[in-house]
């Protein structure tokens, strides 16, 4: 048993006893009174098992390859070498938001030269008179970053 598992059992079997009161117990094991109260009522339906947390062990759903990440160090380093951190993000975001689009762009029996033009998307959301174009999203795009994204 792990020690933080003892010490919500003991905080527990005390308020059980009568000894403590939720808040107190809560304060004691080092919840809130909510998360103690659900703590309480789990080892109540399912015994010691009720107080695992059951997403130990567990991959993140919104885990980043480590491929991707060492994809974005080398981007970051010699493609984007002088770019602050927000000025990177906005690039890599809206390459991704450009990918996106094109990828769900209906290609299903279309030519290559029939199938929608990512450029027209864009010119849609152009923003006048800035000489930048505005992507999908509202955000910033050079030239170059749309044809890179086209290109991926």
């Amino acid at each position: 048993m792990l020690p933080e598992m003892a010490r919500v059992l003991d905080a527990i079997v005390s308020h059980r006893a009568g000894l403590l009161s939720c808040v107190k117990a809560g304060e004691l094991a080092g919840l809130s009174e909510r998360h103690f109260r659900r703590l309480r009522d789990a080892y109540e339906d399912r015994g010691e098992e009720g107080l695992v947390d059951r997403r130990r062990g567990r991959v993140s759903s919104s885990r980043v390859l480590d491929a991707e990440v060492e994809w974005l160090a080398e981007a970051f380093r010699t493609r984007y070498f002088g770019f602050r951190v927000k000025h990177f993000h906005e690039q890599i975001v809206g390459q991704a938001m450009l990918r996106r689009l094109v990828h769900a762009t209906p290609t299903t029996g279309l030519s290559r030269g029939a199938q929608p033009r990512l450029h027209e998307e864009v010119e849609k959301a152009a923003d006048p008179g800035s000489g930048r174009e505005a992507g999908p999203g509202g955000s910033s795009l050079t030239a170059s970053a749309i044809q890179v994204a086209a290109l991926d």
